[in-house]
């Protein structure tokens, strides 16, 4: 291995992080779009409210209760983005991925020379 070259586990979680931005994005791109049903935008939301909602004090389960608020969220943010459009949701990452797509109905006008070729 190269001295400069990160180790295994340092690609790992720079991969990892890389895949939890464009996540963290997507989300938020699909939370803001007036094209998500409102009912939809509602499910992240309910996610939060049950880490913040003292359900948990009520039962206490030693070490489980971190667990649960978390996958309470997980499982709200992904079920969010599968009820999203997926036509948009397609949209979105690939422009994360490979950034904005250039305007098709851009009716740019490239004013350049030409000559006509006769067929003789």
């Amino acid at each position: 291995m190269k001295q400069n070259e990160p180790s295994f586990e340092g690609k790992v979680l720079e991969n990892f992080m890389k895949e939890f931005s464009k996540g963290r994005r997507l989300i938020w791109l699909l939370f803001t779009n007036p094209r998500v049903p409102l009912w939809v935008k509602v499910i992240p939301v309910f996610g939060f409210l049950y880490w913040l909602s003292p359900v948990d004090a009520l039962i206490p389960v030693i070490g489980i209760t971190p667990i649960d608020d978390l996958a309470a969220i997980i499982l709200g943010l992904k079920l969010f983005v599968e009820l999203s459009p997926q036509d948009l949701v397609e949209r979105l990452r690939d422009e994360i991925n490979y950034g904005s797509p250039e305007d098709d109905n851009d009716n740019t006008v490239i004013d350049a020379p030409y000559r006509v070729l006769d067929d003789e």
